[in-house]
């Protein structure tokens, strides 16, 4: 197909229906206005279900993912407990702040400990031991365990939520994407994983939805992404 008649036929589906578009160039503003940025992240992003993993990236008791959240400057333990629960916490120390597992990516432990001056949580959160706890008079371990962090499981999907009290419950929020998805199995294990990159310039799928009607997409960078279960590294907490 020739450009003139891929943009005669883009034109014809977006014209008569979507003149509000019209033909003229995009503002690159909402990609580089801090302003924008802000609102996005207040308005869309804060209460908002984020993909975090899939359980089977941490099937066994112990087994944890520290997720980086770039965009609320937020780190986060997702960890299955001894129960076989999966529980998600702020990756903060109740003491000072520091991280009880540094680093980001997979690991196993019995335990997370603080490395700044050693108090150490259960895989539920809880306060575990304060090192010189006598010189915390009145600590009361039971209101001092790691933040827990919002989270719900759907079709061995973790997913997060900034928000202590999210508008929406997850199935919810997924709407009617998650009654397609029902359809399909989700139990299938993951078996390997390699994530790269080749160089070019090609857009994500949203902004190839989105701006198609301006251009031809680019056809010289292709992204794989696969998930190990299996190998994930040396513990972060231990």
């Amino acid at each position: 197909m020739t450009t003139d008649v891929h943009d005669d036929l883009l034109e014809r589906f977006y014209g008569p229906d979507h003149p509000e578009l019209g033909s003229g160039p995009l503002s690159v503003e909402p990609y580089i206005s801090p302003t924008y940025f802000a609102r996005e992240r207040e308005q869309i992003f804060r209460d908002a279900w984020l993909l975090a993993c899939h359980e089977t990236e941490i099937p066994e008791p112990g087994d944890f993912l520290v997720k980086e959240i770039p965009i609320f400057r937020s780190s986060v333990i997702c960890v299955r407990g001894t129960d076989r629960r999966i529980r998600a916490f702020h990756n903060v120390c109740k003491h000072r702040g520091n991280k009880v597992a540094c680093g980001e990516g997979y690991g196993s432990t019995k335990a997370f400990f603080c490395r700044f001056h050693g108090w150490s949580y259960t895989l539920d959160g809880r306060l575990r031991g304060v090192p010189e706890s006598d010189r915390f008079p009145g600590l009361d371990k039971r209101s001092h365990g790691l933040e827990p962090y919002t989270m719900d499981v759907w079709n061995g999907f973790v997913f997060l939520n900034a928000a202590r009290k999210p508008a929406k419950g997850l199935r919810e929020y997924l709407g009617t994407l998650a009654d397609v998805l029902d359809l399909f199995p989700n139990e299938l294990p993951c078996l390997g994983g390699r994530s790269f990159a080749l160089p070019g310039v090609c857009p994500s799928p949203f902004q190839s939805f989105l701006f198609r009607h301006k251009r031809p997409p680019a056809r010289n960078q292709v992204h794989v992404s696969f998930r190990n279960a299996s190998k994930r590294g040396k513990s972060l907490g231990s």
